[in-house]
């Protein structure tokens, strides 16, 4: 099939969140992250290819291809430097959001930006953390930057939006939240496996959840830097907690 421009124009409208919400479809760029759509449980719709650039991992696929030129590539894509398959997915609908016990899970609470929450997920992804779940203000996850920083991590991670007061006060499971203050990772010995909840870099984690019982953690430092970036900060922890 070849590219119409009906096609590039619902492909660039799904650059938006508004669009992709309207069609319930997003856009994956790159060979690897495709190939990684592949073999999960999403449902790729539309494969946007080079057919000289791409595998025949791709090309096999058994999904509808579109053939693109390298102009029609740079119509179509997010990026600077276009790459040789664009995905068309469709957005699977949210599952009940549960907390696992005896297993860990991170929280991303009102993280606005998109290349933080993209990092934690590949953070979860890198030490088996099969669930990141996050606040209803917190960037979505269908962002094209957002998807970028997961590297294909987000085919492995389930990643769900809630209201975070209401599902933490059900349970009984641990929660660490990190704070300014609180107890240094480098002090905790065998913590049982819970929840890690990672606040914004401006805000924090929001007042209404610190009335729920916690043990409030922390990353020394030694410098004078007034904060770490969210992203940065999930690795450290995650790396002294389930490492």
């Amino acid at each position: 099939m070849a590219l119409t421009n009906q096609h590039i124009k619902y492909i660039r409208s799904l650059g938006l969140k508004k669009y992709r919400q309207k069609y319930a479809q997003f856009v994956v760029e790159g060979e690897k992250s495709i190939q990684e759509l592949l073999t999960s449980s999403y449902g790729v719709e539309r494969l946007y290819i080079q057919s000289e650039r791409v595998s025949n991992v791709i090309l096999n696929s058994g999904i509808e291809l579109v053939e693109c030129s390298a102009k029609d590539m740079e119509r179509i894509s997010n990026l600077k430097s276009p790459p040789g398959a664009l995905a068309q997915v469709n957005i699977p609908k949210q599952e009940e959001v549960r907390i696992p016990a005896n297993e860990w899970t991170l929280v991303a609470d009102g993280i606005n930006d998109p290349g933080n929450l993209g990092t934690m997920i590949r953070i979860a992804d890198w030490f088996g953390i099969r669930q990141v779940i996050c606040s209803t203000d917190t960037v979505e996850l269908y962002n094209p930057k957002t998807l970028m920083a997961t590297m294909g991590s987000f085919t492995r991670v389930k990643v769900s939006y809630t209201d975070l007061k209401e599902l933490m006060s059900e349970g009984k499971t641990p929660l660490y939240f990190a704070l300014l203050e609180g107890t240094s990772v480098k002090e905790l010995h065998d913590p049982a496996p819970g929840v890690i909840v990672i606040g914004s870099e401006a805000n924090g984690i929001r007042p209404e959840l610190l009335s729920i019982t916690h043990t409030a953690i922390s990353i020394e430092g030694q410098g004078n830097a007034e904060s770490l970036n969210a992203g940065v900060s999930a690795g450290i922890i995650c790396y002294a907690m389930c490492g």
